[in-house]
């Protein structure tokens, strides 16, 4: 986890690069990064690639990777034996904008097929008038070896689910693809999840894993 100083800095870095958002708005926002990472037989971090490096500072994409080149998990294993794992990398982070320049903290980190493909489907009539539900959906699916998604779930967080929300949050992620998790080398079927925000207020989707939509 970043310092003090180090947050307050790379939230500046962020106000620079993310200036138009800052504009527009200035509550807390998150900052969704994605990275390639390969992790060894020893469940250390052998290679990564941030996904848009260049649309961050460098000094954010120093910290970043200095995050992931820390990182430890239990070694892979293919039938009993030590194995390599590629797989998408997320970092999810939460700028706090403020006068003196705000904060940065990284709120999870976590290993999940990698999105390289991602459609929405049209937003539903039904739910765009005042007064219709909103809310966030957690949605999630099976991401097979092809790259798209099977077996997905949707849930609400209010406990409300209309079918519209629903149709719309299945129709969607069925229109992404994915670069699977391959473990040796092969591609396996791996969970992936996220988090949609349904508003009344905007007749469009906020996908928080895309930090130039933010």
């Amino acid at each position: 986890m970043p310092n003090r100083r180090l947050k307050t800095a790379l939230a500046l870095l962020l106000a620079a690069a993310l200036a138009p958002a800052l504009a527009a708005d200035d509550k807390p926002y998150t900052v969704a990064i994605w990275a390639d990472v390969e992790i060894g037989t020893e469940g250390t971090v052998t290679a990564a690639k941030i996904k848009k490096e260049s649309d961050y500072p460098a000094a954010f994409v120093a910290a970043v990777n200095k995050r992931i080149a820390a990182l430890r998990i239990d070694p892979p294993t293919d039938a009993g034996a030590p194995a390599t794992l590629r797989s998408g990398l997320l970092l999810s982070y939460t700028v706090t904008p403020s006068a003196g320049g705000g904060s940065v903290s990284l709120d999870a980190i976590n290993l999940s097929p990698m999105p390289v493909r991602e459609q929405f489907a049209p937003y539903p009539r039904e739910l765009s008038g005042q007064g219709d539900w909103k809310g966030k959906l957690t949605v999630s699916c099976l991401v097979g070896a092809d790259g798209m998604c099977g077996n997905i779930e949707v849930v609400s967080d209010n406990g409300v689910l209309p079918e519209p929300a629903r149709r719309f949050a299945r129709d969607s992620l069925q229109k992404w693809k994915f670069e699977p998790q391959r473990l040796n080398g092969k591609p396996v079927e791996a969970r992936f999840s996220t988090v949609l925000d349904m508003t009344v207020e905007k007749t469009e989707i906020k996908d928080f894993r895309d930090a130039r939509r933010l």
